[in-house]
């Protein structure tokens, strides 16, 4: 049986929620944010059964995407 995962970076809420949170925080307290994160995605994820290596890349994607929104959002701003 394969498991196919809804991307993750299609949930806006979570992305918005990610880019917000890094963006407020200072960089060793958003590293330590995103990887808390990052943790709960993984283990979430793969207790769907999905498997660890596909889990990393939609991780890694949602990541990327959340950078995305925290430098639209900045772009916004001036």
């Amino acid at each position: 049986m394969n498991v196919v995962a809804f991307p993750l970076y299609r949930r806006r809420d979570w992305v918005q929620e990610l880019a917000r949170g890094l963006s407020v925080r200072g960089h060793e307290e958003a590293n330590l944010f995103w990887r808390a994160f990052a943790k709960q995605m993984l283990e979430q994820l793969t207790a769907c059964g999905v498997p660890m290596e596909e889990a990393r890349e939609e991780v890694r994607n949602f990541f990327y995407v959340a950078l995305d929104e925290m430098q639209s959002a900045i772009a916004e701003r001036c």
